[in-house]
C-alpha cells in the first residue's frame, strides 16, 4: 500500500487488519490498519511523510469505531489534510460490507463519504438536546476548541464557519475572523547539570 499512498496521496484507513487485507485484495490497495484506538500521532506522522492530502476513515460502524473516527480524524485535520468517514450500515466493518455487497458497492460509499466536521458535529450532536439552547452552546463550545486546536490557521477559519453554518449560529459568535495563534510545542531544554 506504501507505493500507492505516496503516488495517489490518499489513504483508507480501516480499523483491524482482516479489514485492510480484504481491502487491499479487492484493489482498494492504498487501505492501512490503524488497529482502532491505537492509531496515533506516530502512524499519522509516516503517513504524512508520504504526502497524503486526503484520507478515507473506514472504521467499524459502532461507537467505538465511531469516536476512534473523531480521535484519528483530528490528527489529520490538525495537519491541514482533507479528512472523509465513510458511513458504513450499523454493525458492519470494512470486511464483512465487501463479502456481503462488493468492491462497487464499496466505492460509491467512498464516493458518498461525509467530510469530518459534519461527521464530528452529527456524532456529537447524538448525545446532546441540540434543541436546548445550553446543548447547542455545549457543542459548538466543545467542537469550537478542538478546532483552534489545529496547526493550520487557515483551515482552523475555514472549519469555525463551516461549525457555524453546520450549528445554525452567526460566525462571530463562535470567533470566526478572530486571530488565533496556531497550536505551536515548545521544547522545554533540559538544564546541564
Amino acid at each position: 500500500s506504501r507505493r500507492r499512498i505516496a503516488k495517489e496521496r490518499k489513504a483508507l484507513i480501516v480499523e483491524g487488519q482482516i479489514d485492510a487485507l480484504r481491502l487491499i485484495r479487492e484493489g482498494f490497495n492504498y487501505t492501512v490498519a490503524g488497529q482502532g484506538t491505537a492509531f496515533g500521532d506516530g502512524h499519522a506522522k509516516e503517513l504524512l511523510n508520504l504526502g497524503v492530502e486526503t484520507v478515507f476513515l473506514a472504521l467499524d460502524a459502532d461507537n467505538a469505531g465511531k469516536e476512534a473516527a473523531c480521535k484519528i480524524g483530528d490528527l489529520f485535520q490538525k495537519e491541514g489534510v482533507e479528512v472523509r468517514v465513510i458511513a458504513l450500515p450499523p454493525g458492519s466493518d470494512p470486511d464483512s460490507y465487501l463479502r456481503q455487497q462488493g468492491a462497487t458497492a464499496f466505492e460509491y460509499l467512498l464516493e458518498k463519504s461525509h467530510d469530518y466536521l459534519t461527521f464530528l458535529v452529527e456524532h456529537r450532536a447524538r448525545s446532546i438536546n441540540m434543541a436546548s439552547p445550553a446543548g447547542k452552546n455545549q457543542l459548538v463550545q466543545q467542537v469550537s476548541q478542538q478546532i483552534r486546536l489545529w496547526n493550520q490557521p487557515l483551515m482552523v477559519h475555514e472549519s469555525l464557519r463551516k461549525l457555524a453554518h453546520l450549528a445554525q449560529v452567526p460566525e462571530n459568535m463562535i470567533g470566526v475572523g478572530q486571530q488565533f495563534v496556531p497550536n505551536l510545542y515548545i521544547k522545554k531544554q533540559e538544564s546541564a547539570g
